[in-house]
Parts: C-alpha cells; sequence; structure tokens
C-alpha cells in the first residue's frame, strides 16, 4: 500500500511541457526542448522514451547508447545544470542520417514513471 501511495505521488509531482521544436534546414537534426514543470527531479534522463515521425507514421526513436551509432537516435543536454530539477530544460536532439520529409511531425516524450507529453510541429 505505501509503495502504491509514493508511485501516485511521484506520478503527481511529475509534469513536463514541450516548449519548442526546430530543425536545421536539411533536417537531419530535429531540436526538442522539454521543460520541467513538476515538483520533483526527473531522473534517469536516459529511461524516457521519445516517440517521433509524421503524424500518421511515428515510431519509438532508441538513445544514442542503444542505436549503437544508427539512425535515427536521440541524445540529450541539460540546459543550466547537471540534474533535471523543476524548471530545467532539457533540448532533445534527434539525428537523422536521411533526410525524413517535410510534414507535420508528432513528438510523445514518456517519462520513466509513464507521465508523458505530446506535440505536433511541421518542418
Amino acid at each position: 500500500m505505501v509503495s502504491m501511495a509514493d508511485t501516485v505521488d511521484e506520478r503527481m509531482k511529475s509534469r513536463i511541457n514541450i516548449v519548442h521544436a526546430a530543425n536545421t534546414a536539411d533536417r537531419l537534426s530535429i531540436y526538442i526542448w522539454v521543460k520541467n514543470v513538476g515538483s520533483t527531479k526527473i531522473a534517469p534522463v536516459d529511461d524516457c522514451d521519445i516517440f517521433f515521425g509524421q503524424e500518421d507514421d511515428f515510431a519509438r526513436i532508441p538513445g544514442a547508447a542503444e542505436a549503437l551509432g544508427g539512425s535515427p537516435n536521440w541524445d540529450y543536454e541539460i540546459e543550466k545544470g547537471d540534474q533535471w530539477d523543476p524548471k530545467v530544460t532539457v533540448k532533445i536532439t534527434i539525428t537523422y542520417t536521411v533526410d525524413p520529409g517535410a510534414g507535420t511531425y508528432y513528438i510523445k516524450v514518456v517519462l520513466p514513471n509513464g507521465i508523458t507529453e505530446e506535440y505536433y510541429f511541421t518542418m
């Protein structure tokens, strides 16, 4: 019972907001800024799941370490700090070796505890 209460408490304190997405001119790099708007640290960032692709054809993108150099993959940079604390933004970079094409894209970020945020943008 205590474990369930702790899990519910953690989920209630965890919130993120995708604040912006952009791409390079060749569309080989996509940048996604995600802000921790909750009241607890999010860790580990590597355990997040990133889903990305055209709005009707998206897939889970493996992290850079998991992809072993394959494409696409994602990595992150914590801006202004070394932990994903409340009020801190993480810049996620999705890297392709081939242009994925223009269109409307869907992004879904899933935290290790299951909290999600979705976002659409055109590139």
